[in-house]
């Protein structure tokens, strides 16, 4: 996970939680497996952002997913998710094809 992308989320987390109160933000924490930072002097904002300084990278998908913060995956399963539907049929047509159009009558894939 890239630096950019922890920040976001990080920021994304402490802002959604700001307004819960010290309480209910630590217990929310503690359910994501999450040691609350002891430090409390500043808002619970900054104590979120202080909290989440060191989580794994799963932990913190885990977060995004639950406050609907977007995650860029680079995997490549992730993109195939993306790319295929269930049930479709999977084509993969190189520049080396030598008759693409012929091909795809033939399957069925293509109509004139």
């Amino acid at each position: 996970m890239q630096a950019s992308q922890r920040v976001r989320i990080i920021s994304a987390v402490a802002g959604n939680l700001q307004s819960r109160g010290w309480a209910l933000a630590d217990l929310f924490l503690e359910q994501f497996g999450v040691e609350p930072d002891d430090d409390t002097s500043g808002d619970v904002e900054l104590h979120v952002h202080r909290s989440l300084a060191t989580v794994e990278p799963d932990v913190l998908v885990e977060l995004a997913e639950h406050f609907d913060v977007p995650v860029q995956t680079s995997s490549m399963r992730d993109a195939g998710e993306l790319l295929w539907r269930d049930g479709e049929v999977r084509v993969f047509i190189s520049h080396l094809a030598t008759d693409r159009r012929g091909l795809l009558l033939s399957a069925g894939l293509w109509t004139s």
